[in-house]
Parts: C-alpha cells; structure tokens; sequence
C-alpha cells in the first residue's frame, strides 16, 4: 500500500540500510564510475553479473547488494545520506534486472 499521508509514513516501518565503500579507485575527472564492485559493506559486487541470455534479477543473495529483511509489506526509499573525502555525484539506481556485459 501506498503511503499518502504524513501519519501512514510515521507509522511505516523503518530500517537502516549502511552501504559503504573504503576502498579507493583510479578515476579520470568528469568520467561517471561506480564503486559496486570494492571492498566494502556490502562486499564487493560483480558488475557483470548473470549473463546476456538470461540474466538475474538481483537479491541480496547476490554479491554487493546489502540484506534486507523479508518484508510484508513494500519497503520505500526515504533518505539518503552521503559523505566523501572528495568532491562528487552521487546516483542512486534500483537495479530490477541484471544481464551482464554489453559491449
């Protein structure tokens, strides 16, 4: 169910989800990277994960993706917080399905 009011997002269950990366990565200023797959809490990811016939649909099974407990009900995204020692962009995805590496 939808939360539509501010009483229903008090009343919502609430978890917090730590993701962070120490390790540190070669990167080319302007040039988008990701972090997915260093060391960290989670582990490491694999970026290419499944394959390009098939692929997954990713779970906390997965290597890199944090555990979320088993929810009866839907869970939703209401803050992030970030921090770095470097200037820079942060996006957020929800990855629904994975397929591995396309050239």
């Amino acid at each position: 169910m939808a939360i539509s009011t501010l009483d229903g997002l008090i009343a919502a269950t609430k978890r917090r989800v730590v993701y962070q990366k120490t390790a540190s990565r070669t990167t080319v200023a302007n040039i988008p990277f990701s972090v997915f797959d260093l060391a960290g809490n989670p582990g490491a990811g694999t970026l290419a994960v499944g394959n390009t016939a098939n692929g997954i649909v990713p779970t906390d099974a997965v290597a890199g993706y944090p555990a979320l407990a088993t929810q009866a009900a839907t869970l939703y995204l209401n803050r992030i917080q970030a921090r770095s020692s470097v200037a820079c962009w942060l996006d957020v995805y929800d990855t629904l399905f994975s397929a591995g590496a396309y050239a």
